[in-house]
């Protein structure tokens, strides 16, 4: 069975279209796309004012090393200050000049930061953005104040007429996407700003744990994934800010195929309580 989020990249790496698209009822119009798409861009620019260059960045983390291995060899040296100092005097002096440039650094980029926050612009893309968002909710025909969820997609090749998963990148195997959940006519509704899946209730079969664990690299909860609220899931963080999680297979028999909807075990309790499907 095919993930309803699920990528097949077999003749088309670039491939973006989900298996499940067909369960697609209503998008927005082409006019409300590129409202959504400038407003986006928009916010990209932003963030890239907000933050110093990539080159920069990298002689930031360059100068933080050197600052902090010279430091902790001087530290750990048996020889008192002054004579560290005349026996290697250019470490002392790249020591110092790396702290410097890491600190300057800093500071420039949260200066750069700062300036955005407390812009105009921002302020004006802000409200922008919400009005966007609240016209294309509408032309949705959302409920107010409509409930979010997360659901988990992936990539696949076919060889050999065998599924053979394809991580998105070198740290993370998923994607967990966002999106507004809400219950319509018998359907289950998975939405963004673009579009509506609808998913008869009555398709829905079973619900079951995987065996596996996702690879996720986002955090899509106001609350942290340790917090007191989502602690009791287990949800793991890793040194390279990939999140691991275990999560459930909704099976979904339908007259346009066999699909699967899977769920990350933190929303599973909305998931059940929404749909009345509970884990087998």
């Amino acid at each position: 069975m095919n993930n309803i989020f699920g990528i097949n990249v077999t003749n088309n790496k670039d491939n973006t279209d989900y298996d499940g698209d067909i369960f697609i009822r209503r998008r927005v119009s082409e006019e409300t796309v590129k409202q959504i798409d400038a407003a986006y861009n928009a916010n990209q620019q932003l963030q890239k004012k907000a933050s110093i260059p990539t080159w920069l960045e990298i002689i930031k983390l360059i100068f933080m090393f050197l600052a902090i291995i010279i430091t902790l060899g001087i530290l750990k040296s048996d020889v008192s200050l002054r004579q560290g100092f005349e026996n290697a005097w250019y470490l002392y002096i790249t020591g110092i000049i790396s702290l410097i440039g890491f600190i300057g650094l800093s500071i420039y980029g949260r200066r750069k930061e700062k300036k955005v926050i407390e812009s105009e612009e921002l302020t004006e893309n802000i409200r922008s953005s919400n009005e966007i968002a609240a016209a294309a909710m509408q032309e949705l025909k959302f409920p107010l104040e409509p409930q979010s969820i997360d659901v988990i997609a992936d990539k696949y090749k076919i060889k050999n007429d065998e599924k053979k998963q394809i991580n998105f990148n070198t740290y993370f195997a998923n994607v967990n996407l966002d999106l507004y959940v809400f219950i319509e006519d018998g359907n289950l509704c998975l939405a963004d700003l673009y579009k509506v899946y609808e998913i008869p209730l009555s398709s829905i079969t079973s619900m079951e744990l995987s065996k596996k664990k996702a690879s996720l690299p986002f955090w899509n909860k106001d609350e942290e994934y340790n917090s007191e609220k989502y602690k009791q899931f287990k949800v793991v963080l890793n040194s390279q800010g990939t999140y691991f999680t275990k999560y459930y297979k909704v099976n979904i028999r339908d007259t346009s195929g066999d699909f699967v909807l899977l769920i990350p075990n933190y929303d599973q309790p909305l998931f059940s309580e929404l749909t009345g499907v509970n884990p087998e």
